[in-house]
């Protein structure tokens, strides 16, 4: 399998500590590293300050403020089709637009603090301007925190990215794909997601508790497990420690961001690679799937 790297500037990340990226230090980086890398994200810019809502006006002034970065990177050598240009949610429309006739890879970035049907019905706008009438893709699009097996399946991205595969694990959590009435591992519904630690908050990831499970899905769960190669492992908790009984996805991190990962590998392997998938709008009605 060949691997690529997306190299982010880290702006969102600063803005929340109060700090800010060197636009000129992250050049230089890129072109110290650029055979590192396959494509870079430019440095955008986040408007207002953490932990309050932005006025219409700092959101323009940022807008503005990110495509002249996006600009002034194209001036310093960095490569225009390795470069990605981010539209965040609650700018104009207008960014978007003019993005769309100018770059050839736009990053799409929902507002962290929207609800998953709000985040759904502003990826469903952008599509009408970054596909064609027929719904393929006009450009390239990078997904900002958009790995939910819903959002995946319905847009034509190129490309898509977020931790919940990890947070998942991190949590004691393992995707389990869906089934048919036949028995058969799907990859075209909503996934099961079960906690299986017997210690760990849920507060980050909605999952379901694997001792609350039913016995048909349980079963499942431990065939999927086993098609894997994986076990499942014991754990108890004895005066409010861990104790290991059998080693394995229970009470290994690792064991499980790694399931996690097979899990999406096996999902992309079932879907159409871009160009070649279809935003259908409307007319995409994926049984199963779950926004909310």
């Amino acid at each position: 399998m060949q691997l690529s790297m997306l190299l982010d500037s880290g702006a969102f990340s600063a803005w929340t500590k109060h700090s800010s990226v060197d636009l000129d230090a992250y050049i230089a980086f890129i072109k110290e590293h650029k055979d590192d890398f396959e494509y870079y994200v430019n440095l955008d810019c986040i408007p207002g300050e953490w932990g309050r809502k932005p006025t219409r006006e700092e959101i323009e002034a940022s807008a503005a403020k990110g495509y002249a970065n996006y600009e002034y990177m194209l001036s310093k050598g960095i490569e225009k089709d390795r470069l990605i240009h981010v539209f965040h949610q609650h700018e104009d429309w207008k960014w978007l637009k003019k993005m769309v006739k100018e770059i050839p890879y736009i990053g799409l970035s929902p507002a962290n603090d929207s609800t998953q049907p709000s985040k759904k019905r502003w990826l469903d706008e952008c599509m009408m301007y970054t596909t064609d009438d027929c719904g393929y893709p006009l450009v390239k699009t990078h997904g900002f925190a958009v790995t939910g097996v819903g959002f995946m399946y319905r847009y034509p991205w190129f490309s898509v990215d977020s931790l919940t595969w990890r947070l998942c694990a991190g949590y004691g959590g393992i995707f389990v794909p869906a089934w048919n009435m036949k028995g058969e591992f799907i990859y075209s519904r909503t996934p099961l997601a079960t906690k299986i630690t017997v210690r760990g908050s849920t507060r980050e990831i909605v999952m379901r508790r694997f001792d609350f499970l039913s016995t048909q899905e349980k079963d499942k769960v431990y065939e999927y497990i086993a098609s894997k190669g994986f076990k499942m492992g014991k754990s108890v908790m004895e005066d409010g420690k861990e104790k290991i009984i059998e080693e394995g996805l229970v009470n290994s991190h690792k064991q499980r961001e790694l399931l996690n990962i097979m899990f999406f590998e096996d999902f992309l392997a079932r879907i159409d690679p871009f160009p070649h998938r279809r935003y259908k709008g409307k007319e995409l009605l994926v049984q199963g799937f779950n926004f909310t």
